[in-house]
């Protein structure tokens, strides 16, 4: 798994990384080799369950957010229409970002073996990237430390 990370850092790819082993499978977004986003079904919290428990919104702001989303015809990702409303600066967003990409890409670099598919397609509109190695070295340094 590091090894496809970094081939796609390196080589400044943009697309979307789909893993699988057995029935964790995953996510990962890529921007010009650069972390947007990343999701698993292992029941990660998503960006408005982190700024809640943040105290970043309150749960009416994440309800009007979730609406606002509904009725566009584009809708934006949460955190960008969080910021459009005034309910969160950029920081907050990129803080909650990074701690759901942490927590996914920590659970995925465990992967030993399965399979991956890569879509070279930008499918985000959004552009708070996350560089790769700091990732890695990040869910390395956690690892050390929870072990």
């Amino acid at each position: 798994m590091r090894k496809l990370l970094k081939w796609i850092w390196h080589s400044t790819r943009t697309g979307l990384l789909l893993l699988k082993e057995g029935l964790l499978d995953g996510a990962v977004e890529f921007l010009d080799g650069e972390i947007v986003s990343a999701r698993s079904g292992a029941g990660f919290p998503d960006i408005g369950t982190i700024l809640l428990e943040n105290k970043v919104i309150n749960i009416e702001q994440l309800l009007q957010a979730a609406d606002r989303q509904r009725r566009a015809e584009r809708p934006a990702p949460l955190g960008r229409t969080l910021m459009e409303m005034g309910c969160a600066e950029e920081t907050d967003i990129q803080k909650a970002m990074r701690l759901q990409v942490d927590q996914v890409i920590e659970s995925l670099l465990a992967l030993n073996k399965g399979c991956f598919e890569f879509h070279a397609a930008r499918t985000s509109r959004d552009d708070i990237t996350q560089n790769v190695s700091e990732v890695i070295r990040e869910a390395d340094v956690r690892r050390m430390f929870t072990s």
